[in-house]
């Protein structure tokens, strides 16, 4: 069994880490995935997402692209990022646990996790089974 390195989901901080992570599970081993989002806050020097989508895209482009990458599709993985935490912000207070807080069915999760850039319904599924630890 591979132990990912996820943060246990403690506060907003963690859980809108969680939710990035997400988005680079894609072309890439699912340890760098779940690790992207820190080191892209890490470069930014901010884990505040009302921050980050403030700052000009081209700095969160070279966060991602900063040697070594987080990602190979740097374009991309950028603008999921971006407007992931956007979407955040505008529908779920900056903080990813309201996506899931209240409880709600497994149909209801998966559409709003999908509403996020970068997350189909296999990663929907993949974050609830991680998560809910099934």
């Amino acid at each position: 069994m591979r132990i990912l390195p996820i943060e246990k989901i403690t506060d907003k901080e963690t859980a809108n880490k969680f939710l990035l992570g997400i988005i680079f599970n894609q072309a890439i081993q699912a340890e760098q995935a779940w690790q992207a989002p820190k080191i892209i806050m890490e470069r930014l020097g901010t884990n505040d997402i009302n921050r980050i989508v403030s700052l000009n895209p081209e700095i969160i482009e070279n966060a991602v692209s900063q040697y070594p990458a987080v990602h190979p599709f740097i374009h991309n993985t950028t603008g999921f990022f971006l407007r992931s935490c956007q979407l955040l912000i505008t529908k779920y207070d900056g903080d990813a646990r309201n996506i899931w807080t209240p409880a709600c069915d497994i149909s209801e999760l998966t559409s709003k996790l999908t509403e996020f850039a970068g997350i189909g319904k296999h990663k929907a599924i993949v974050c609830m089974y991680i998560y809910f630890d099934c």
